[in-house]
């Protein structure tokens, strides 16, 4: 775990074993094994660099931002 601009970072690289728990991406809603952890809440790879990659025109943009906003609420709690 690192910390980076005053939140808690974690990279997430689980194998699919049954012992190796996955968690819910709260953008997909998806179990996944593979992401981030930003202050607890988890987004999955595939979530990851689909919300690097999105232009700020693109009709998503305005969801990732109202999925990223559960990452502030907890680092505020």
């Amino acid at each position: 775990m690192i910390e980076l601009a005053g939140l808690e970072v974690q990279v997430v690289k689980s194998s699919s074993d049954n012992d190796s728990p996955s968690s819910e991406c709260i953008v997909c809603g998806r179990q996944m094994n593979v992401g981030l952890k930003i202050c607890g809440q988890f987004i999955c790879s595939d979530c990851e660099q689909e919300i690097v990659h999105t232009e700020v025109s693109d009709p998503r943009y305005l969801y990732f931002i109202q999925c990223m906003k559960q990452i502030w609420l907890a680092a505020l709690s």
